[in-house]
């Protein structure tokens, strides 16, 4: 019998980065629509989805300039940080307060 010594989380964490490269892929041969099918699925709960995804949406944003779409993306890239934040050990406290907005990111 073959033992595996990956943890749980690591096969989580290859399987992620499985998919996160894929996603690149398709981002880079500009098939966004399959991209952003892919990204939906899992963007509330992993967070390299989520920063995958706000970067994303923020690209595209900036493209068109729609101030929607820029907080939109905005949104999904601070959703991403809170999701990195909560995977950190609670020693680093990197982002223990609350994200700013973008309405404060744009007034600074």
């Amino acid at each position: 019998a073959v033992v595996s010594t990956q943890s749980t989380g690591d096969i989580e964490v290859n399987i992620n980065m499985t998919q996160v490269h894929n996603i690149l892929t398709l981002l880079l041969d500009n098939q966004f629509v399959e991209a952003e099918e892919i990204l939906k699925l899992h963007y509330e709960t992993d967070m390299h989805f989520a920063l995958g995804y706000g970067a994303m949406l923020t690209f595209q944003a900036i493209m068109t300039l729609d101030k929607r779409e820029i907080e939109k993306g905005y949104s999904i890239l601070a959703r991403g940080l809170v999701l990195t934040d909560s995977k950190r050990q609670k020693k680093t406290n990197y982002l223990r307060m609350r994200p700013p907005t973008y309405a404060e990111v744009v007034a600074e």
